[in-house]
């Protein structure tokens, strides 16, 4: 099995609530940062960039 590599946005700061995600075949999983082990959300490559296209937008 090959090791996923878990990222989380540049933005998040120490002890605050963040999400990671990793690539995974035919789409992105989600996890809680501080539940590493806990239970993931899984999303299709389509689903993912249709959410970034929104997000991007927003404004901060």
């Amino acid at each position: 099995m090959v090791e996923q590599i878990w990222r989380k946005s540049s933005r998040s700061t120490t002890g605050a609530n963040c999400l990671e995600i990793t690539c995974a075949l035919g789409g992105i999983r989600i996890r809680d940062s501080k539940m590493v082990a806990g239970p993931q959300l899984f999303v299709t490559m389509i689903s993912w960039r249709r959410f970034m296209s929104y997000v991007v937008v927003q404004p901060v």
